[in-house]
């Protein structure tokens, strides 16, 4: 098993988006639907039956929002962690570079063979 370890920036970051267009696809979706089935009003009528489905009705609503909602969330903020990810590992690679050129040109100077 290697010790290495192989990052690939570009297809974190783009992974990255994508997460986040699910994200923003699926809040935007739950809000069509929750707009659509508002404005449908009381559909379960006012007896007792009616008013026992309403409100089980109501309260799978409440925790389908939350749910939904929290998901998508989570999905976006996944996103931009992995664009982060990707991100730091690009600068910390140019970093790692500069740092290795630069000690590279300090022995050159300082006349020291390798």
């Amino acid at each position: 098993m290697s010790d290495q370890r192989k990052y690939d920036s570009a297809g974190l970051r783009d992974h990255g988006k994508n997460l986040m267009r699910i994200g923003d696809d699926s809040h935007t979706a739950w809000a069509r639907l929750k707009q659509k089935s508002e404005g449908m009003g009381d559909i379960f009528g006012d007896d007792l039956v009616g008013g026992l489905i309403g409100a089980a009705y109501g309260a799978i609503y409440a925790l389908a929002d939350g749910s939904l909602t929290s998901a998508s969330d989570d999905l976006v903020a996944f996103g931009e962690k992995l664009k982060y990810v990707g991100d730091s590992n690009d600068q910390a690679e140019e970093t790692h570079v500069t740092l290795l050129s630069d000690i590279g040109t300090s022995v050159d100077q300082a006349g020291v063979e390798v």
